[in-house]
């Protein structure tokens, strides 16, 4: 009797006390031989126990993400191939954390930084200037970018109207085509339509018309084309590349912003076609044209950056963000 008991207490004792904490016990058994001691009491009574189970192994250290630093190690990559520094704290979180959960994948991350205002900003320097970026005109641009007070158009132009783009190009003027014969007669708004129309007459195929080189084989052209319109038709203006600078040299000569409809033929318009800041709006100011007609429905003539060629489209075509007149 006394020596069944004794194996059941064992068996008992083997079987629970692993299954309590939790441990596979194939393993265990497979792993420790259970060793039975056997002990004989001051009475007389054999007592046999059970060594305490082998501890279970802890769980291994994870390792670092291989995954992780392979995606790092893209993006640093990336940042020092297209922008030719490492990629900021900031960055590097970004797009580590857009590759881990799926918002971006490894192709589009490369097309995004080629994209960037930096790198875009970048290949302007070597453009313009013959050099790489410094880092602190970049932090500059790209601070006044993000506040605001500059847009990407902006900044090609101050880049242009820089000392430095002097010094390197002798300030050449922006190309012109050749001038035409104002009209001796007529009305200054008449004039300027005759002027506009002689364009569009003129340069009917794509490319013809001859552009700056800094328009991007006319792609910004606008500016280019409305001046060059404005000028023939002898309004005192300078041929501009960029919308901003044309507005001043109208007010200057006399012209005012007025309300439309009605519009006047001759009307200088500016219109909201493309997003410059990449805030997702399109900007204010960013193409110009010249009004054909007088009257509420009318046509305008502007450049076609898609056609690369002046063309003529209805004033409504794109929003409206200002129409300067003369008085």
């Amino acid at each position: 009797m006394t020596s069944r008991y004794a194996t059941m207490v064992v068996l008992a004792f083997v079987l629970t006390v692993p299954m309590a904490q939790g441990i596979d016990m194939d393993r265990t058994l497979a792993d420790h031989e259970v060793q039975v001691q056997t002990e004989v009491d001051s009475e007389g009574f054999t007592t046999q126990t059970a060594p305490s189970p082998a501890p279970v192994p802890a769980e291994p250290e994870r390792a670092v993400g291989e995954a992780d630093r392979l995606r790092i190690d893209y993006i640093r990559s990336l940042y020092m191939e297209i922008l030719g520094r490492e990629p900021d704290p900031h960055g590097l979180e970004t797009w580590l954390n857009g590759l881990k959960n799926g918002t971006h994948t490894w192709s589009s991350v490369r097309e995004a930084i080629l994209r960037s205002n930096e790198k875009q900003i970048g290949d302007w320097y070597r453009e313009l200037l013959g050099r790489d970026p410094d880092p602190h005109g970049m932090e500059t641009w790209m601070n006044a970018i993000r506040a605001g007070t500059h847009t990407m158009a902006s900044v090609r132009q101050a880049i242009i109207d820089s000392e430095e783009y002097r010094a390197r190009h002798g300030n050449p003027p922006a190309a012109e085509p050749s001038p035409v014969q104002a009209p001796t007669n007529g009305s200054l708004a008449q004039r300027v339509v005759n002027a506009a129309q002689d364009l569009v007459n003129r340069y009917r195929t794509s490319g013809s018309f001859p552009y700056d080189p800094l328009t991007e084989g006319g792609l910004l052209g606008c500016a280019q084309v409305a001046t060059t319109a404005l000028k023939n038709a002898g309004v005192p203006v300078s041929i501009e590349l960029a919308v901003l600078r044309v507005i001043p040299q109208l007010r200057a000569a006399g012209w005012k912003e007025v309300v439309v409809p009605p519009y006047k033929a001759g009307d200088v318009v500016t219109w909201s076609t493309y997003d410059t800041s990449g805030d997702g709006r399109n900007d204010p100011d960013t193409h110009i044209g010249i009004v054909m007609q007088s009257g509420n429905s009318v046509q305008a003539m502007s450049n076609d950056s898609i056609a690369r060629r002046p063309s003529i489209h209805s004033v409504t075509a794109f929003p409206v963000t200002r129409v300067l007149r003369a008085v």
